[in-house]
């Protein structure tokens, strides 16, 4: 399993890919939870194109997996500099 990764601001927001691990930490409170990307398989293109929830397309991969794998690293990334920047 890969490492999830919480992301704090200074006002105690937390951001993180849900993968569940948030449903086993309660103390966080309400949580809101909105789709960050989509993947889906582009039949003309013949590949997994990978969509930021604003329509930016993020990447493709030759495999659904591979895919996954590059969602969560962009994701990760975005909500690392986010943090960073305030």
């Amino acid at each position: 399993m890969a490492k999830v990764r919480l992301y704090v601001n200074s006002g105690g927001n937390v951001k993180s890919l849900c993968d569940g691990i948030i449903d086993d930490i309660p103390a966080l409170g309400d949580k809101f939870i909105e789709r960050a990307a989509n993947i889906e398989y582009s039949n003309d293109e013949k590949t997994w194109v990978i969509t930021h929830k604003d329509g930016t397309r993020i990447g493709t991969a030759n495999t659904h997996g591979e895919a996954v794998t590059k969602e969560r690293a962009h994701l990760n990334e975005e909500f690392r500099e986010e943090l960073a920047n305030g």
